[in-house]
């Protein structure tokens, strides 16, 4: 049997590329919403009204911290649960979720809307600034009308995903950015102002939330509305799982502030208006940054749920991989278009145009290395090491960007502040090596270091089987490996029996009826058996078409003995295991059998 690497992992490299790839997709046309805002505002309106939409722009960080524990929480408790295949836990959690958060965007769309001009002033809006105040009050309260959907669409967008939704989040993504667009235009025709490009923001982003809510008219989906059914301990327990997001956007409040402040300090109003550039940019410079943070969310969450210690350090491994191709692309193209992208935000020329110029070289640099410290602290968090996220968000968005501005700034002025961002990500990679190379007393840690798994998750490597299927003759000799795993265990020779029948009848019936005829690619089912928490657990993943097994299992308990002879695989497995488990999620097929452990 062969078990190359490119074999073993086939499944898990076509799931991250295919979710990673979505993601950034979508998190370009998420970021539509500040990206097309600045452009139009830049183009079209006033260099004050580009720097009062610069100063209201944490309105979406504020935003985020609260979908940030709303999506990142529910997803990741979801994702764990889909790891174990308890496809009922996952819909109660996201039914809590979002019903929770759709009251409370609610409450913070009012407080928003009516106290806009004291965001604003909280912001920066004032003493010298104060000429900055009612643009930048106008923009957050256009936003603030759109807060609902902003959250709501969070909540929708990892769930409709895991539930084999990813099309309609891209769709419902590109829609909203088109129609962002179009609207902006509009307002700018009718002199809605700064309101008006916030309010075309939040129009676009109801009709996602449109689009999104469509996925529930489907009746193939495991995700449905059911009564709330949790009480506050549990949700606040969920919503702790959300941190990584929420501490990140909540650092993102604090260090503009600061930032800017000496930003208008050392550069006045035309470095301002960079740095307001610069965080327009940065929208979308980082979305292969954002779209690796997301997968490695979601995955990461899904391995750790089923103690899978391979296929983090093979994500792990993916990571760095794609980074290295697309966060390096994005910046060499910044680098070598730095100067013409300047002309495009600052045609007039000027003092502006260079500050700019400088900005947009200090985020091609950043580029490939805030994606490796988003993809770590979205890691730590799905792997439940809370303590080393919380300081590495801390240090990563606080604590390095405020050092670095105050050090760039004494030594180099308005220039240094403005590259203080990017040595701000090379001090967290750089501390990160550091804090393995003290722990491992090793100059160079090996790649199993850094997954920061505990103890406890590890699996002895004579308690678990890990290999790949591709024919019947694979199968054949797995169920004999099944059964000789067993007997080593000195599991009760009817259980080994019975647990190798079982697998035989699943992996069997793949083969035969999943695997296509024409192979234009490599199907493959993935095998892992494992003992665990006193049960033998057979853990069966193919790329094949869906197969519904959960639904030919309801329809078996109902029939006539004919058609279950019709059927006599799958009916023998659900009457040998002790819990047979179905879950269709990220276009894969997934099959677990428990076998309660009853040794001799």
């Amino acid at each position: 049997m062969k078990n190359n690497g490119y074999n073993r992992w086939n499944i898990i490299n076509k799931i991250f590329m295919d979710n990673f790839l979505a993601a950034s997709f979508i998190e370009l046309s998420a970021v539509g919403s500040m990206l097309i805002d600045g452009i139009v505002v830049s183009r079209l309106m006033s260099a004050q009204a580009m720097a009062s939409f610069g100063i209201a722009q944490p309105i979406f960080s504020i935003i985020a911290i609260f979908f940030g524990l709303f999506a990142t929480g529910m997803s990741t408790i979801c994702s764990q649960e889909l790891g174990r295949g308890n496809v009922g836990e996952y819909n109660r959690i996201f039914c809590t979720v979002f019903y929770i958060s759709g009251i409370f965007s609610l409450i913070s769309m009012a407080g928003v809307v009516i106290y806009s001009k004291g965001v604003a002033t909280a912001f920066g809006a004032s003493g010298n600034d104060v000429v900055l105040l009612a643009g930048a009050s106008d923009y957050i309260r256009g936003i603030g009308i759109g807060i609902p959907a902003f959250i709501l669409c969070a909540v929708l967008a990892p769930a409709l995903q895991i539930d084999n939704g990813r099309r309609r989040v891209v769709i419902s993504s590109n829609v909203d950015a088109v129609l962002d667009i179009i609207l902006d235009f509009a307002a700018v025709k009718m002199g809605l102002g700064l309101f008006g490009i916030g309010l075309a923001s939040s129009a676009a982003r109801y009709v996602r939330l449109i689009i999104l809510m469509l996925h529930f008219l489907g009746k193939s989906h495991y995700l449905h509305f059911v009564a709330l059914k949790t009480n506050f301990s549990e949700f606040f327990h969920w919503l702790s799982y959300g941190t990584e997001k929420a501490w990140r956007r909540l650092g993102n409040v604090i260090r503009p502030v600061f930032v800017n402040k000496l930003v208008l300090f050392y550069g006045g109003t035309m470095a301002m208006t960079a740095m307001s550039v610069r965080a327009n940019l940065c929208e979308l410079s980082e979305i292969f940054a954002v779209g690796l943070a997301d997968t490695v969310g979601l995955l990461a969450g899904i391995y750790y749920g089923e103690k899978n210690s391979e296929a983090e350090l093979i994500l792990g491994k993916k990571v760095h991989t794609t980074c290295g191709i697309f966060c390096g692309a994005v910046s060499i193209i910044l680098l070598l278009l730095s100067w013409p992208i300047s002309v495009f935000y600052s045609p007039e020329g000027g003092q502006v145009t260079h500050f700019i110029w400088i900005t947009i070289i200090g985020v091609a640099l950043q580029t490939p290395l805030q994606a490796l410290v988003r993809s770590r602290i979205s890691y730590l968090q799905r792997v439940q090491q809370m303590g080393n996220m919380r300081i590495m968000i801390i240090t990563s968005t606080v604590v390095f960007p405020i050092v670095s501005s105050l050090l760039l700034g004494f030594f180099f002025g308005v220039y240094g502040v403005l590259l203080c961002y990017t040595l701000s990500d090379l001090l967290s990679l750089v501390s990160i090596w550091l804090y393995y190379v003290i722990k491992q007393r090793h100059f160079r840690p090996k790649a199993e270091d850094y997954l920061n798994l505990p103890d406890d998750f590890q699996i002895p490597p004579g308690d678990i089987i890990a290999l790949d299927i591709r024919n019947m003759e694979d199968v054949a000799l797995t169920s004999e490996m099944l059964s000789a795993f067993c007997i080593g265990h000195k599991l009760d020779e009817k259980i080994a029996n019975r647990a190798a029948v079982c697998f035989e009848e699943m992996a069997s019936n793949t083969v035969k009826h999943g695997f296509p005829l024409q192979r234009k690619r490599t199907p493959l089912i993935d095998v892992r058996a494992v003992f665990s928490d006193n049960k033998l657990i057979i853990r069966l993943q193919d790329n094949c078409p869906k197969y519904d097994v959960g639904k030919r299992i309801a329809a078996l308990n109902k029939s006539k003995e004919a058609d279950k002879l019709a059927n006599l695989g799958t009916w023998v497995a659900l009457k040998l295991t002790d819990n047979f488990k179905y879950v269709y999620s990220f276009e894969t097929n997934t099959i677990f059998m428990e076998f309660e452990i009853k040794k001799e």
